[in-house]
């Protein structure tokens, strides 16, 4: 039998065994270890639960899957969404782009409102949906939803509901954006662009995509660099802009410095030149390098012209850089080569006098007043081609504001005989002014007694205010 003491000693050998047990450095780094995988588990555990509220909060309750199928087949059937596209969208966990979730018939509902706002068409409808589908995660007519934003748009920019529909078809980013985010920078362009309201109307309807541009990353910096870079001031930077503002979307790194240096080694400009350049045509920044190169290859080759004269050339009419070579530029030039019956190095002298004829329209300009020079001053094909050749300004006349009136002139002054024959021998005759010039001398002719002829009216025509001043001071004289 053990005594009290042999008990008491038992004890507290099992004590101090537990204890170093515990504080032995393998089981004590076991024992944390346990406690470490424990804590972690519970962590998880929380995480798990708070994902779990979080994912109800935002999206509520667990969607049923019927709801979610149902949404699929609206959107496949009715706007054309691919099954990679909604497998897409069902993958998201962006609550703004959850619009699978949405309960039966508000896809339909929201579509069907802003179908009819904006007077779309299925095809439309389409483009714009499957453009920016979590639209269809905005309400049509709360405070903050589509209604107020069209609205505002609508009545801020002066739009007629066609304008309206073709502005959103082509930018539908902008029926994301809030009323305080538009409005801001509407201000802010027609502020820094000196605009009024059907100014900054007609900008943002040519180039809707403006809106979607930042204002401190992209438009000032564009603004600023062109405005220096140009040598603009405010009027004409904001007259540049109004004609392209695409130009704002455009990298100036990678696309309009780049073009730029380009072109100005190309027709040895230099920056006051080129400048002018742009603002005469500002096509010329919206085409590629490519093209441009392609055009001035074809032109230097078509009207055989070097290096100096493709840049004259240009100079004088760079809106030709904005022409097709195969709608515009060869048939022009093959229509006046055949019509005037020119060969290949005449050909090339007419557009050097007057390339601006590259700009006009055969069948409504080039043709009828050809026709009508050769009808009324009774011409033969080869005295036709040799008065165009003469003086091809004749093609920038007016046959109504122009060249009858002025015949009407000389017909009355010589008679129609000689006429005919004056102005078939000096074409330039069509260019001086009925009543600043013609009709006021030869009142003061008639007045102080001078015989009409040809010689007389080749003087009208052609004497300086001074020389005739003193001619008629010469013949008042003589009375």
């Amino acid at each position: 039998m053990f005594g009290l003491v042999d008990i008491m000693l038992m004890m507290y050998a099992l004590f101090f065994a537990t204890v170093g047990y515990a504080f032995h450095p393998y089981y004590h780094h076991r024992w944390r270890q346990h406690h470490s995988y424990r804590h972690r588990e519970v962590n998880l555990l929380h995480q798990q639960d708070y994902n779990q509220r979080r994912l109800v909060q935002l999206y509520g309750a667990p969607t049923d899957p019927s709801i979610i199928e149902h949404n699929r087949q609206y959107l496949s059937d009715t706007l054309g969404f691919s099954e990679e596209k909604l497998d897409k969208i069902a993958a998201s966990r962006t609550f703004n782009y959850n619009i699978l979730t949405r309960e039966i018939g508000i896809l339909d509902d929201r579509v069907s409102w802003l179908k009819k706002r904006l007077g779309l068409n299925d095809n439309e409808i389409k483009k714009i949906i499957q453009s920016q589908p979590t639209i269809l995660n905005i309400p049509s007519e709360t405070e903050k939803g589509l209604g107020p934003k069209i609205e505002y748009l609508q009545d801020r920019l002066l739009l007629d509901d066609t304008s309206l529909s073709k502005l959103y078809i082509t930018a539908p980013t902008m029926l994301k954006y809030s009323v305080d985010n538009i409005e801001h920078k509407l201000d802010w362009i027609q502020e820094r662009l000196m605009l009024d309201q059907k100014g900054l109307s007609k900008m943002i309807t040519k180039f809707p995509s403006i809106l979607q541009l930042s204002i401190d990353d992209n438009i000032e910096l564009t603004l600023d660099w062109l405005q220096e870079r140009f040598q603009l001031d405010d009027v004409a930077l904001s007259k540049l802009i109004q004609r392209l503002p695409s130009i704002l979307g455009m990298s100036i790194t990678d696309n309009i410095k780049p073009k730029l240096n380009w072109l100005q080694q190309r027709l040895k400009l230099d920056d006051t030149v080129s400048s002018k350049l742009i603002q005469q045509s500002h096509s010329i920044l919206s085409s590629s390098t490519d093209i441009l190169e392609d055009k001035l290859n074809w032109l230097q080759q078509r009207l055989q012209l070097d290096d100096t004269a493709l840049s004259k050339l240009i100079r004088r009419m760079p809106t030709v850089l904005g022409s097709s070579i195969p709608n515009n530029l060869k048939p022009t030039l093959d229509w006046l080569q055949e019509r005037l019956a020119l060969d290949d190095t005449a050909l090339s002298k007419l557009i050097q006098k007057s390339p601006n004829v590259l700009g006009m329209s055969i069948h409504d300009n080039i043709e009828p007043k050809l026709n009508w020079i050769q009808q009324h001053l009774y011409l033969t094909d080869d005295e036709l081609s040799k008065m165009i050749q003469q003086y091809p300004a004749l093609f920038h006349y007016s046959i109504l504001n122009n060249l009858e009136p002025t015949l009407n002139f000389y017909i009355d002054a010589l008679g129609k005989d000689d006429a005919l024959a004056f102005v078939t021998r000096n074409p330039s005759a069509f260019s001086r002014s009925l009543e600043k010039r013609l009709k006021p001398r030869l009142k003061q002719a008639l007045d102080v007694g001078m015989v009409v002829d040809s010689k007389l009216v080749s003087l009208i025509m052609m004497y300086t205010d001074v020389k005739w001043n003193r001619k008629v001071e010469i013949e008042m004289g003589k009375r």
